[in-house]
């Protein structure tokens, strides 16, 4: 399903943020690391890797013990100042 160029990690964060601004996960949590492995047929270290740049950006928050959610504030700035 995924190619090489771009990476598999910047493929995969595109997706599950494409599945994010489409609003397809219920009620903004998002589905553990091993089924998004299985769906995309990658490492669950590509997906951690994807995770992790997508709460850098502000895009998602993680909540030890709970799962990942999207970050609905987060999606309405623009622009970032990094």
């Amino acid at each position: 399903m995924l190619q090489r160029n771009p990476s598999l990690t910047d493929q995969a964060k595109s997706y599950i943020k494409e599945r994010i601004l489409k609003d397809e996960f219920e009620n903004g949590r998002i589905p553990s690391e091993t089924i998004l492995a299985d769906e995309l047929q990658v490492s669950r270290t590509t997906i951690r890797d994807a995770l992790s740049r997508l709460e850098n950006e502000g895009v998602i928050f993680r909540k030890q013990g709970a799962g990942t959610f999207v970050n609905e504030p987060g999606l309405q700035i623009k622009t970032r100042l990094e």
